[in-house]
């Protein structure tokens, strides 16, 4: 037991991502990365950064419910807090739909009304909050390389990701919720969305059917990593 013990690995993320990220930081030979977590939620709950916060690491938490943002402020001091939803450049601000299990909170009314169509979730509150979009990111960042990008929140990323311009903003790695949720249960992809950041010089690493993580396919570690998007288009394609 107490071999057990020491040799345990803790994960703060849904599906053991952080751990994941982890591996491939450690083979980059990056010791304290630097990240920018869009959609981080709560401070340590279903977080794929507070692994390396309680290591010694800092970046930029991104997050639109005021709620959460006071309480990230207060778990996370190092971390630079911005109480803002990831917009288009150019929309100053929106209305976020709040709900009653905050990991569904979303600024598109219509994916507000998915989980509202669960009997166990619903809109709790709406407010107006103000917006950031990926460009003013970028400019936030550009003085610190980014070694990884966490990107959860419930909308339509094309838009948004977009807006990118990657010779600029260039993450190592990318851990982006590819998951299309839909209240029966069904099982669906984003695929435009892993197909852009394979268009932008990015491989799957891993996935772990929520979330899918890329890493820049120039990177030595990343050549077997095809295997897993061939897996990953395969799954959904009719025999």
């Amino acid at each position: 037991m107490a071999l057990f013990r020491r040799n345990f690995e803790r994960s703060y993320s849904q599906c053991g991502e952080d751990i994941l990220v982890d591996f491939i930081l450690k083979q980059m030979k990056i010791k304290k990365p630097y990240y920018v977590d869009i959609g981080a939620n709560h401070p340590t709950r279903l977080n794929n950064t507070y692994k390396f916060y309680e290591k010694g690491s800092e970046g930029l938490l991104v997050e639109a419910n005021p709620e959460l943002a006071r309480k990230l402020a207060s778990k996370r001091p190092r971390d630079e807090i911005i109480a803002n939803a990831l917009e288009r450049e150019g929309v100053s601000e929106v209305e976020l739909h709040i709900m009653n299990s905050h990991e569904f909170s979303t600024t598109d009314r219509s994916q507000a009304a998915k989980p509202s169509e669960h009997r166990f979730f619903k809109v709790r509150e709406t407010v107006v909050v103000p917006t950031i979009s990926f460009p003013n990111i970028c400019r936030r960042c550009c003085a610190t390389p980014v070694d990884f990008v966490s990107l959860d929140i419930e909308t339509n990323l094309m838009p948004l990701v977009s807006e990118i311009d990657f010779t600029k903003f260039r993450p190592k790695i990318w851990c982006v919720e590819t998951k299309i949720y839909n209240p029966d249960g069904s099982n669906q992809r984003d695929w435009d969305l892993i197909d852009f950041f394979i268009s932008q010089n990015y491989t799957v690493y891993a996935d772990t059917f929520i979330n899918t993580i890329f890493v820049e396919r120039d990177w030595k570690g990343a050549s077997g990593a095809s295997i897993a998007a061939r897996s990953l288009k395969a799954e959904e394609t009719p025999h």
